[in-house]
């Protein structure tokens, strides 16, 4: 049985998921589509608009034939790390064929090629010397010792769908995997377009128009009807839809009282982050405030949040460092479904059924960080519910 796993986040699920869904179904109508999505929180460190097993609901309604979750801490670090989970439970299921990929370049040898040019020894010893400007953005020098040392990455280390690519085929090689990437070439508005233009807008826009008090009927034009329908009924639950500022309250009051030698060992409070971060937490009277008074030049918004999440959760650099010890899952088709009793049949990642189901020895620091991103993100939803909401859910099966 065929797999291609796609590494994502379907935040909403929109009209270009679902269309890379289609060309891949077109291209290998034999395939399962394995999705590998991101579960409460995202990569920019911000919580899910609607709940991981209402996105993967609205994927399958999409196309997707299994979701299983991008567990944390991997779903919210940064581009790297981000990869390095999602491949890592490609490959540790031990049956997937290909990793399909959004990419802003026509060349489908560019990922890997930048990528084999990153690991270079040369680059790399460059990279782990002292900056000479502590205030260039990793991204930034990066990029720059890559053109000095290598040559033109044809701007594959400036998109953020590019940035993405490159990591994954980097992810690949680490483990000599024999999943093969499969770059397609993106089409729509970029990652961070803010505007509803065209067909495939991107996923920020559609938050934004969300944010801006717009109706989910308003946005049939850009999301698939099923991914409207679910979105609906999450907003008329009150589950939905979930906003940074929902955490104003909990962030300050977890800055403000906050211990500096304990932030210190988180993950992104590299350079005094974590020392900025609660002195502007004393200052601010909404976490909005609080990330405009901690931005600089070398603190990227991004970044910011992704710190603000990661010292709140605890995440340190050893638990990025770790692989997935296991993958929840999320929702099946049929056609899923039969991959999953094969992958039940193999010593393979474990897929669990539900989160009560995770066994307490199963690598315990896993488990607990799910546990506290569901117990934050159950604060910020428009409904706040008991930590506990998620616990017993179980994934999203289609009938047909």
């Amino acid at each position: 049985m065929k797999t291609i796993a796609i590494i994502c986040e379907y935040n909403p699920f929109h009209n270009g998921h679902a269309y890379q869904l289609s060309r891949l179904r077109e291209e290998h109508p034999d395939a399962v589509l394995l999705c590998i999505m991101s579960g409460y929180f995202t990569q920019r460190g911000e919580p899910a608009i609607i709940s991981p097993y209402a996105r993967a609901e609205a994927a399958i309604g999409g196309g997707a034939d299994l979701v299983l979750e991008l567990p944390q801490p991997w779903a919210s670090a940064s581009a790297e790390y981000f990869a390095a989970g999602g491949v890592a439970v490609a490959h540790g299921l031990g049956c997937v064929d290909g990793l399909a990929f959004g990419c802003e370049s026509a060349d489908p040898e560019a990922p890997m090629r930048v990528a084999e040019g990153l690991d270079s020894p040369l680059l790399q010893a460059q990279l782990a010397a002292p900056p000479e400007n502590p205030a260039e953005g990793i991204a930034a020098r990066t990029a720059r010792l890559y053109r000095e040392c290598i040559g033109d990455d044809g701007g594959m280390l400036s998109a953020p769908n590019n940035l993405l690519a490159v990591q994954y085929c980097r992810a690949l090689r680490r483990l000599n995997s024999p999943i093969r990437p499969l770059p397609m070439l993106r089409r729509g508005s970029g990652y961070h377009d803010t505007a509803l233009a065209g067909e495939n807008p991107s996923a920020t826009a559609v938050r934004r128009a969300l944010r801006q008090g717009s109706d989910v009927s308003t946005l049939a034009d850009y999301l698939p009807p099923s991914s409207c329908a679910v979105l609906k009924r999450e907003i008329e639950a009150g589950r939905g839809p979930v906003f940074p500022d929902n955490l104003s309250q909990a962030i300050l009051s977890f800055y403000r009282l906050a211990d500096p030698g304990t932030l210190e060992g988180c993950a992104s409070m590299t350079g005094g982050l974590h020392h900025r971060l609660i002195s502007v937490a004393h200052e601010a009277c909404s976490a909005e405030e609080m990330f405009t008074l901690a931005a600089a030049k070398h603190y990227t918004d991004t970044r910011l949040y992704r710190a603000v999440l990661q010292g709140m959760m605890g995440i340190t650099p050893t638990d990025l460092a770790a692989s997935p010890a296991w993958t929840l899952l999320l929702g099946a088709s049929q056609r899923g479904l039969s991959l999953l009793r094969e992958l039940r049949r193999r010593d393979s990642l474990p897929v669990i059924t539900k989160p009560a189901d995770i066994p307490a020895e199963l690598f315990p620091r896993q488990a607990e960080l799910h546990r506290r991103a569901a117990a934050l993100y159950t604060l910020a939803m428009p409904t706040p519910a008991p930590s506990a909401e998620f616990i017993k859910y179980a994934p999203y099966i289609a009938r047909s």
